[in-house]
């Protein structure tokens, strides 16, 4: 068994600043939720030979969606998420204002409220997309300078991995002389956060999580729970693929 690290700060209430604060994982789910944005319904990797104007926030093409990579069927109102324009500054989240029919009929693209200034576009936003038979399923990720303002500095992104949550539920039952509980989990990872509550009252409970495997780990209490005592240890991970 790893030696136990000893938490810096257990006040689960006072803002994490360090690697060894603990941390209530409803405060880490809504950071994660926080850097997630609406999905969009396909990307565009390719430049759409466009002409951006920086007070509508738009986008102007002749093509039709069906002339670039990725597209099927879109309408009016659909989200797309662009990222290969040759000036990287027009790249971010559109709607379809206009659909073009290539003939006269230009398709036009608006900045979405949720990306259409400095304010909200973020380092590191993770952007699903739906559909598409090259990126649907895939999650992109902005890339942008430190003091980003929008129309003067490039917007770029990569692919992230494809992840997924996984969560499991263990008893923690006391007979009143253990205080040291292990359990194998399978999540084949380190990365695993852990979640402990008094099963009656519902009560976070602070104790040492120590990461024995990539497969398992060990809950120790400063006491050992008296016999009956009933506990719940929730443990998640998130699980990565690659695309």
């Amino acid at each position: 068994m790893s030696a136990i690290k000893q938490y810096s700060q257990t006040n689960l209430f006072v803002q994490p600043t360090e690697d060894m604060h603990l941390v209530r994982w409803i405060d880490m789910k809504n950071y994660v939720e926080s850097m997630t944005v609406a999905p969009v319904r396909v990307a565009i990797l390719s430049d759409l030979a466009a002409t951006y104007n920086s007070l509508a926030l738009t986008l102007t093409t002749t093509l039709r969606f069906d002339d670039v990579d990725d597209i099927t069927n879109l309408t009016v109102g659909d989200r797309v998420l662009v990222t290969g324009q040759t000036n990287a500054r027009e790249n971010g989240i559109y709607v379809i204002t206009q659909l073009g029919n290539g003939a006269g009929v230009d398709t036009i693209l608006t900045r979405t409220p949720d990306f259409n200034s400095g304010a909200n576009i973020k380092q590191g936003l993770l952007i699903p997309v739906e559909e598409g038979t090259v990126n649907g399923g895939k999650k992109f990720k902005t890339i942008i300078s430190a003091s980003f303002v929008l129309d003067a500095d490039d917007i770029d992104f990569e692919i992230s991995l494809t992840s997924k949550v996984v969560k499991k539920t263990f008893d923690i039952i006391g007979d009143g002389t253990e205080s040291t509980f292990t359990f194998t989990h399978n999540f084949n990872t380190l990365d695993v956060m852990a979640e402990i509550r008094d099963a009656v009252t519902g009560e976070t409970i602070i104790a040492q999580v120590v990461k024995n495997t990539v497969n398992s780990c060990s809950v120790v209490m400063g006491v050992a729970p008296k016999t009956g005592e009933d506990f719940v240890l929730v443990l998640f991970a998130e699980t990565i693929t690659s695309n």
